[in-house]
């Protein structure tokens, strides 16, 4: 009907994300866009996290358990690639 679609590919890994409601959606479809997928709340195994911590911060906590901070979602797709 809205004449757009999406293409469905497994994911890489999981991502436990700690943000309000509103910024979830732009936060999966970033991590969408570099094959990585939320965690389920009760998914205690993702060893990766995103943290909001307000506009343009965001802390980034990778497979290592090191946290890195970013600014913005552009900043973010950046670091994950590398997850």
């Amino acid at each position: 009907m809205s004449g757009t679609f999406g293409l469905r590919r497994t994911a890489r890994a999981h991502v436990a994300v700690d943000a309000p409601a509103n910024v979830l959606p732009l936060l999966e479809r970033a991590l969408a866009r570099e094959g990585l997928a939320l965690a389920a709340p009760a998914e205690p195994t993702a060893d990766r996290k995103v943290s909001w911590g307000g506009p343009g911060r965001l802390t980034l906590t990778g497979p290592d358990g090191q946290a890195v901070r970013v600014h913005g979602f552009h900043e973010l797709t950046r670091a994950v690639r590398t997850w």
